[in-house]
């Protein structure tokens, strides 16, 4: 009993000497904050940066919430990674990097859709990319997330990105006549074609099956001659001329 009376007193003591060290060690104005270390891509504005990671300017780099502020800036437009170290004495780095878009999407206005699933105003509307359709949110503002249709719009998205990498992983020649993704519904999607106007209708469940069979005619020649292929009903139907 008195041995274990002694390792509670003794951690204890440990315990408040940390605390009163790590105490000691904010108040020591050598270590309070006085710059911050900014590497970010062209057109993201520095001042923004320290705004949304609510650094604290004159206090101890190691009160500074780092994780907190590692969020924050990930929910910045284009933001793919938020890498933030403390540099003794007095410094904190921050380094952004960029997501890229990968598909076009038509909601409202035009956006760029990226790994991450974040929107981003195109600026370069000359970009040569699929296009997503059928997206029915308005997403010209913050309360987009707050529409009844962003959720409907998350799903639509995760499953453009499923279709797209599917198709990719089957076909390079498929996938290099992606032009547009539109869902006509929750249920299923058309697929568009150039450069022979090709449409294929195929449902969202099963779609893997589908493009895959979808492939298949491709390295057999035989989309050339169709004009429209329905698969959304489990079984197959070619329609020239459409």
């Amino acid at each position: 009993m008195k041995k274990l009376l002694g390792a509670l007193i003794i951690i204890g003591l440990a315990s408040a000497t940390g605390r009163f060290a790590y105490m000691q060690v904010n108040s020591i104005p050598w270590f309070n904050l006085n710059r911050v270390n900014i590497q970010c891509p062209a057109g993201i504005d520095k001042r923004t940066v320290i705004s949304n990671s609510r650094l604290a300017m004159g206090e101890s780099i190691f009160k500074q919430d780092l994780l907190s502020a590692s969020r924050r800036l990930l929910d910045l437009p284009k933001i793919q990674t938020v890498t933030i170290n403390r540099r003794l004495p007095s410094a904190v780095d921050i380094r952004l990097e960029a997501e890229e878009a990968v598909l076009l999407v038509k909601a409202e206005s035009l956006y760029g859709l990226t790994r991450g699933q974040k929107l981003i105003k195109i600026e370069q509307p000359e970009m040569i990319l699929p296009l997503v359709t059928g997206i029915e949110g308005d997403y010209a503002g913050p309360p987009a997330k707050s529409s009844g249709y962003y959720y409907t719009d998350q799903i639509k998205l995760y499953y453009a990105f499923k279709i797209f990498d599917t198709i990719h992983a089957f076909s390079d020649s498929l996938a290099d006549r992606l032009s547009e993704i539109h869902f006509t519904d929750n249920h299923n999607v058309e697929l568009y074609f150039d450069p022979y106007g090709l449409k294929v209708l195929l449902p969202l469940r099963g779609y893997q099956q589908a493009l895959s069979r979808l492939a298949i005619m491709e390295t057999r020649g035989l989309l050339k001659e169709s004009g429209a292929i329905d698969m959304s009903g489990g079984r197959m139907i070619s329609r020239t001329g459409v």
